[in-house]
């Protein structure tokens, strides 16, 4: 009971600060983001088995890396979009093929630098172990959430049958 207590508050505090992020950040497209994200943060919570002041110092710098890792992919689809349009135009010349070609080189370094920037605010922040777990957990998140989205039936379960919920 004692553990149940102590992971509600810590998502309680999760949920507290991402809501004020979200409304902060305007509109969102309708509760299904709202829902993926809060089971994210349910994930990442029970995996990384937070202390409630390491919740406080943790959410805060998560939303922040979260916020620039989005703009930086971002930054490396726009560059995709626009070389894949040149490309299958077939008028753009190979000079402004390089362009575009070193405009999404440029993106996905700058995505990459964005990652190792962040894995060290995230090592002041974590021990070098729960830093480790949150990769590890941000991975293991999506692969949940793709199998989610590939079974017509709802998660399934170790067996490969659905789960039934209890």
């Amino acid at each position: 009971m004692k553990n149940f207590r102590f992971f509600a508050a810590i998502a309680a505090f999760a949920m507290i600060t991402l809501s004020s992020n979200i409304y902060a950040q305007g509109p969102r497209q309708g509760n299904g983001q709202d829902r993926v994200m809060s089971e994210k943060i349910a994930f990442i919570t029970a995996a990384l088995e937070l202390t409630p002041e390491e919740a406080q110092v943790f959410w805060p710098v998560y939303n922040q890396i979260n916020a620039q890792k989005k703009e930086a992919q971002k930054a490396v689809k726009e560059a995709r979009k626009a070389l894949s349009a040149a490309l299958e135009d077939g008028t753009a010349t190979d000079k402004e093929i390089d362009r575009l070609l070193d405009c999404y080189i440029a993106a996905k370094l700058d995505h990459n630098k964005v990652g190792k920037e962040n894995t060290a605010k995230l090592r002041n922040v974590l021990s070098s172990k729960k830093t480790a777990r949150l990769f590890l957990a941000e991975e293991d998140f999506k692969r949940h959430q793709i199998r989610n989205i590939k079974s017509p039936h709802g998660p399934k379960g170790d067996n490969g049958r659905p789960e039934h919920r209890k």
